[in-house]
């Protein structure tokens, strides 16, 4: 925001005439509830995007329910062993219990394939984000000594202040913030 204040109105036989305004400076101008309220908001729905794209990771994983999900091989597999309770003589039915069992434990291997994998990426993405972290943390120190040092005599830098004011605003995106004004930044 610009900072005005009206310059003393010059006096002549013909009346008052007005001399304008001059600017004292631009500060920065911001609300602090709606920053925090924002970057709360902000990490609810990261957070809420995170889980639900990591969910949806998963029911994808378990193929649930279908036709062919681990569901249904857990039916075939006792259904087999039930048949095979009933006539234990016929070879058939032996095979059909060998073949549901192989069938279950590679859909078994399948599945702890699936979740390895959806696990590195959640490692991922975590250690990335992490490193955002830090070099978001870094920025702000530097902005902070920056502002502090450039304050001038209106004790405000309002560009880098708002430098700041965009940082934080990504770092509630990521974790919890706690923002605390400071004299010395």
């Amino acid at each position: 925001r610009l900072n005005v204040v009206a310059e003393v109105p010059q006096r002549t036989q013909q009346g008052t005439l007005g001399r304008g305004v001059t600017d004292t400076g631009v500060i920065a101008e911001r609300d602090t509830f709606l920053d925090t309220a924002y970057r709360t908001q902000q990490g609810i729905l990261s957070r809420s995007s995170t889980l639900g794209g990591m969910i949806s990771q998963l029911q994808a994983a378990f193929n649930e329910p279908s036709d062919n999900g681990l569901g249904t091989a857990l039916d075939n597999l006792f259904g087999a062993f039930g048949d095979l309770a009933n006539d234990p003589s016929n070879g058939a039915v032996r095979v059909s219990v060998r073949q549901d069992a192989v069938q279950l434990a590679q859909q078994l291997h399948t599945l702890d394939n699936n979740i390895s994998s959806i696990t590195g990426t959640a490692r991922a993405e975590f250690n990335s984000t992490i490193d955002r972290i830090d070099t978001i943390a870094s920025q702000l120190a530097v902005l902070n000594r920056q502002i502090v040092a450039q304050g001038g005599p209106s004790h405000s830098a309002p560009d880098l202040e708002d430098q700041r004011g965009l940082l934080l605003d990504e770092l509630g995106g990521l974790v919890d913030t706690r923002v605390l004004n400071r004299a010395d930044g």
